[in-house]
């Protein structure tokens, strides 16, 4: 999909950045640019990868105006996510990439606070984007916008420790051009008398139809083509959920239309499946589907209201596949991790026993858990009566059980003897094998607990760190990759 042919011109704004004095590659995604046909035939990143780098994306807008200057382009986008801005705010693009941290934009808007307006990215909050976009998109099953490069600055940022403005090392992260659901939408609040250009309602309206034709052109109707994009918007938050990963702020400008996220200063696993905030303002861990029922309401708004041809999308209907989708993804999932196998997966949710089993199941998992809160717990912290483990263990016999653990297991016993009598399986083996494919499964995911991660990067930052330091680190949270997921989906 064409970025810039699909949104039209006025979704973009030029501005200049200059030539940074002492920036540093860090690390650098070689696959990526074989994505986009560069350096096809490298196979390790050298001098001409490094140079080509830093000369294309070594840039911002606090750079010394004497400097080499570049001109990038700020993308307008709209929704609820960005305070009184118009779109990216601290983001320039060049080409088929965008430069994160670049500076203050034209897009910060006039009554936006420090935190929203000052244009810079620490570089430890850099290092964390790129471990969350490489695990998420090795991860989930519609994966994460990829990133390209991280940059050292060598610009002062500013991190924010409780709720103070602390000096600290600067980045820059380099990553794909992403057609976010909030390109579609207004950015109503937004106002910067120092800049002038096509009315926030005109670009809204020229983004849509110029989406609208491009769907045309492919023989893609709109409504259909919406149907397809809230069930890989299901599919992708079960799956996660499944995993007990959670973004934290779910919002349309964090999220692309193809179901890719985007964006993961508050990204985190809550091990233990407990209710966390991870940031204030957002869904919980078990409310944070909602966030995107919001989005398909605002997206369908602003698709009926500015499309030319005056489209009648069918909101409920498409609310209804999401939560129809996202509910037998789940299920779907939980199974798996209880160690059921692929292949039996699908028939196991559509018994009528499965709805009995599932019901205890889940709330025993959520039970002590569902008051929101925010601070997430570590594998070894004792929250709520049941883990996942636990419930394992309950379900396949191999504690002793209270007269309610009884009842969860002989309902799992009953779903399996279901299936079983109706392939002429013996159900033993079957129940042998699943708790020997259960066992292999990791439920301490404090490897990419919010603070673990922080806490290393700034570690790794404290130290004598080198671009190959950064690689390994990147790399060892990916490779441990959660229960060797396959993104298989159903």
């Amino acid at each position: 999909m064409n970025f810039n042919l699909t949104l039209g011109m006025d979704s973009f704004v030029p501005f200049e950045a200059y030539r940074l004095n002492r920036p540093k590659l860090l690390w650098i995604n070689l696959p990526l640019y074989k994505k986009y046909g560069l350096f096809i035939d490298k196979h390790e990143v050298d001098d001409e990868v490094y140079s080509y780098t830093l000369d294309k994306f070594a840039f911002s807008t606090l750079g010394n105006k004497w400097n080499e200057s570049s001109t990038f382009y700020a993308e307008r986008y709209g929704g609820l996510g960005i305070s009184y801005n118009g779109g990216g705010a601290r983001a320039g693009i060049n080409g088929n990439f965008q430069v994160k941290g670049i500076g203050p934009t034209p897009l910060v808007g006039d009554k936006s606070p420090f935190w929203y307006s000052n244009g810079l990215f620490p570089l430890a909050e850099a290092i964390k984007e790129v471990v969350w976009s490489e695990v998420l998109n090795s991860l989930l099953p519609h994966g994460a916008v990829e990133c390209l490069a991280i940059i050292d600055s060598g610009i002062d940022a500013f991190s924010d420790v409780h709720k103070n403005k602390v000096r600290c090392r600067g980045g820059l992260v380099v990553r794909e051009n992403a057609l976010r659901v909030a390109h579609f939408e207004r950015a109503s609040l937004f106002s910067n008398p120092a800049v002038n250009f096509v009315k926030d309602y005109d670009r809204t309206e020229q983004a849509i139809n110029y989406f609208l034709t491009y769907l045309d052109n492919q023989c893609s109707d709109i409504s259909t083509y919406l149907e397809k994009v809230v069930y890989q918007w299901a599919q992708q938050i079960a799956y996660a959920r499944s995993n007990s990963i959670m973004h934290g702020s779910l919002s349309s400008s964090n999220m692309c239309i193809d179901g890719r996220w985007i964006d993961f200063g508050t990204a985190t696993c809550s091990t233990h499946y407990t209710n966390v905030i991870a940031a204030i303002g957002n869904e919980s861990f078990w409310d944070e589907e909602q966030a995107i029922i919001r989005i398909i309401y605002e997206l369908v708004f602003h698709i009926n209201k500015f499309s030319k041809n005056r489209c009648h999308i069918n909101t409920e209907l498409l609310k209804d596949i999401f939560n129809s989708t996202f509910d037998i993804e789940f299920k779907c999932q939980i199974l798996v991790k209880l160690g059921v196998g692929k292949a039996c997966v699908q028939e196991l949710i559509q018994l009528s026993s499965f709805d009995d089993f599932y019901n205890l199941f889940t709330s025993l998992l959520k039970k002590g858990k569902m008051e929101a809160h925010t601070g997430v717990p570590y594998f070894s912290d004792k929250i709520g009566k049941y883990s996942f483990c636990d419930l394992k263990n309950i379900i396949y016999g191999k504690i002793p059980l209270t007269a309610t653990e009884f009842i969860l297991n002989q309902k799992f016993n009953d779903l399996i003897n279901a299936y079983t009598n109706s392939h002429l399986i013996n159900t033993d083996t079957l129940m042998s094998e699943m708790y020997d494919n259960s066992i292999h499964v990791n439920h301490n995911y404090d490897y990419l607990h919010f603070d673990v991660v922080m806490r290393e990067i700034e570690e790794l930052l404290s130290s004598d760190y080198s671009m190959e330091k950064i690689r390994r680190y990147i790399e060892s949270k990916v490779n441990l990759q959660i229960d060797g997921c396959s993104k298989h989906v159903y």
